[in-house]
């Protein structure tokens, strides 16, 4: 997800209005593996179009060298890095999106870089500590990052909801309402319009502030 959606659109409307949302964030991006392609570097062309198409897109038995190999990702080795430590504070905080997201919009926002290897980790201490994190919970988070098995099984998990979506994602941010992607237009809005019980107040304000419109960059 990108910096701007995560601590902008999305971080608002989930404060908006979190009481008519069942929210789910997948880190994954435009990340794929590279067993069924043979790529060794990322290729967003071929590479990833490959991969979408073989492994997912409603695909009924995909090979199972789709979900095997080196995880390639777009903006390199830091990003499949942040994404491996979002999924397992998602599996720590049992999938529980409104457990997890404080921590989600903090890491976004921590504008990592991509070249120095300690980025994610240093941001995953920052945002532990902004939080209140016990030291046990931070360690959790570290011992499934460093553990084979569970990285495995947090990012397999990922990449298979990523590559089963219908139409593919077009980019990131991919922002889903209802399964139907929100594109470039007011995310708060989008969802009070999504939405058939009674509205909650703040839908009343959703299309007039400029501060829940959702980016439409691919990053």
């Amino acid at each position: 997800m990108c910096i701007e959606a995560a601590t902008g659109s999305v971080n608002s409307t989930l404060a908006a209005v979190s009481e008519i949302v069942d929210f789910t964030f997948v880190p994954w991006g435009n990340a794929y593996y590279g067993g069924v392609t043979g790529n060794k570097t990322y290729d967003r062309g071929p590479g990833l179009t490959y991969w979408l198409n073989t492994c997912g897109m409603g695909v009924a038995d995909p090979p199972t060298a789709c979900f095997e190999g080196d995880i390639l990702c777009q903006h390199g080795a830091n990003e499949c890095a942040g994404n491996l430590i979002e999924g397992c504070v998602k599996s720590e905080l049992k999938e529980d999106s409104f457990a997890y997201w404080p921590f989600m919009a903090c890491f976004e926002g921590q504008d990592i870089d991509r070249v120095n290897p300690s980025s994610p980790s240093k941001a995953l201490h920052a945002c532990a500590s902004q939080l209140g994190w016990t030291a046990a919970r931070t360690k959790e988070v570290e011992a499934c990052v460093a553990s084979p098995e569970s990285a495995h099984k947090v990012s397999v998990e990922n990449a298979k909801k990523t590559a089963a979506l219908v139409p593919a994602h077009a980019g990131t941010p991919w922002l889903l309402v209802n399964g139907k992607s929100v594109e470039g237009d007011d995310l708060l809005a989008a969802v009070c319009a999504a939405y058939d019980g009674p509205k909650p107040a703040r839908c009343a304000k959703a299309s007039t502030d400029g501060d829940d419109k959702a980016r439409g960059t691919l990053c």
